[in-house]
């Protein structure tokens, strides 16, 4: 199967909105936090199959 157009945008956006919930949610439970402890480079696991056995 090929790529889908459009499908990685649509996940950047869907990301950066399910991101600002989390941000949100934290900030709510924990004032005051640090939050710049939240940015990381996306995950380095291409294969989550790999990533399951790991665990």
């Amino acid at each position: 199967m090929g790529p889908i157009p459009g499908a990685r945008e649509e996940l950047d956006r869907l990301g950066r909105a399910l991101w600002a919930q989390l941000v949100e949610l934290i900030d709510d439970l924990t004032p005051g936090s640090d939050l710049r402890l939240l940015f990381l480079d996306e995950p380095r696991i291409v294969d989550w199959q790999q990533a399951a056995n790991l665990t």
